[in-house]
């Protein structure tokens, strides 16, 4: 497994009224992909059982690891992960794809992910990340960057 520190779903103090931080996904290393990625995450008010990612305590950094599934499409996340044993206690990379948002981060948490990063399947990021049937399972942190910001970061999993 290569090794990619994401300071994903991590906060960093925004000085925002009220004392809200901001959601920021991070990587730390290697130097090569280090940068902040611009993303949107999931939310209580979209059927999510989530953490609030704007209450610092919340945050999160750990390794990436790259979620299969077994399937043709292997990345998607919407059957059971396959590789468990690399995804438990780190933060799970899954594409966007044909099953809803809570399904993949469902699977990535029930193999022992303590994060989702998800890839979109374009630029633009979904503004609001619904939970669909599944939301209300997932309790740990779900957040989506782009399609172009996956293609920076994945070639170093690979």
């Amino acid at each position: 497994m290569k090794k990619i520190i994401l300071s994903s779903i991590s906060l960093i103090a925004s000085g925002l009224l009220m004392g809200q931080g901001e959601v920021v996904v991070q990587v730390l290393e290697p130097a090569s992909i280090a940068n902040t990625y611009s993303n949107t995450y999931a939310t209580a008010a979209n059927s999510w059982n989530v953490p609030d990612m704007t209450i610092p305590a919340n945050s999160i950094e750990d390794i990436l690891v790259l979620g299969l599934d077994g399937t043709a499409a292997d990345s998607l996340g919407c059957e059971a992960l396959v590789n468990s044993e690399e995804i438990a206690g780190h933060i799970a990379m899954i594409y966007r794809g044909t099953c809803p948002f809570g399904t993949k981060a469902l699977n990535a948490q029930n193999a022992g992910a303590i994060g989702v990063l998800l890839i979109s399947n374009g630029d633009d990021l979904a503004i609001n990340m619904l939970g669909g049937d599944d939301g209300l399972n997932v309790n740990i942190p779900v957040v989506m960057i782009s399609q172009s910001s996956g293609a920076i970061i994945r070639p170093v999993l690979d």
